[in-house]
């Protein structure tokens, strides 16, 4: 048994604890807060991340939401005050200036193209030797309202590292 099964197993069997969203554990909720805790305060520094304000009031907006049940004591002034610092934090995430700003969306957007355009050199050679090895199993088109078996079809997500 996994010390996070134990943690469950520990926080349902107290009829007493409220229950928490898709059934986080109370100990669970304690270690995300800690360990952003110690990832936005440095100790040996006495600094502040501010690259972790985002994720301090997307934790925060996350209890708001979802655990305000609880009611526990300053969430509301911590998401206030938190929604406040991030809209000043986050806007110059990609640069304070115009110059910044292209520079960074270049940089993020030229690695996101660069690979659509690998994909869609991979799919155009896929098409000439007809390697597609995801096609429906025609077992199943009974049940299906498809028009095309023979169709091929590709998806792809694409996602900046943000």
């Amino acid at each position: 048994e996994s010390a996070l099964d134990a943690d469950r197993d520990r926080d349902r069997d107290r009829d007493d604890l409220p229950a928490l969203y898709l059934s986080e554990t109370f100990g669970l909720m304690l270690d995300r807060w800690q360990k952003l805790n110690k990832e936005f305060f440095s100790d040996k520094t006495q600094l502040f991340d501010l690259t972790k304000v985002p994720d301090v009031y997307d934790m925060i907006r996350y209890d708001v939401l979802h655990n305000s049940h609880l009611q526990l004591q300053g969430t509301e002034e911590l998401f206030r005050l938190s929604a406040a610092f991030e809209n000043c934090v986050v806007p110059q995430e990609y640069g304070t200036d115009d110059a910044d700003k292209r520079y960074i969306g270049s940089k993020m957007c030229g690695a996101l193209i660069e690979k659509i355009e690998k994909d869609l050199k991979t799919s155009i050679k896929s098409d000439e030797v007809d390697d597609m090895h995801y096609k429906l199993d025609h077992s199943h088109a009974e049940d299906l309202r498809i028009n095309s078996l023979g169709r091929c079809v590709r998806t792809r997500l694409y996602f900046t590292s943000e």
